[in-house]
């Protein structure tokens, strides 16, 4: 079985990134970046009311979500 094209993608950037930014890091008085795994379950709910008060919609539903997250610091800026 062969991962999904977006996590082939996505392991692309943050390598591409983990090797292209290290000497921008450098240059810029930033910390090191680092690499993460996100996982887990979003849940929403969403309600739409008339004017009046009354409920015209209404959902609710879960979301699996997966991804990689590049983060870091440069003197006092923060990013993600």
């Amino acid at each position: 079985m062969q991962p999904p094209r977006w996590a082939l993608a996505a392991c692309a950037v943050a390598l591409t990134c983990s090797v292209a930014l290290p000497g921008a890091v450098a240059a810029a008085d930033c910390a090191a970046p680092t690499v993460g795994a996100l996982a887990g379950v979003e849940r929403s709910q969403w309600q739409e009311l008339s004017v009046q008060g009354q409920s015209l919609l209404r959902e609710q539903g879960t979301l699996k979500t997966a991804g990689l997250q590049l983060a870091g610091q440069c003197s006092a800026l923060e990013w993600s």
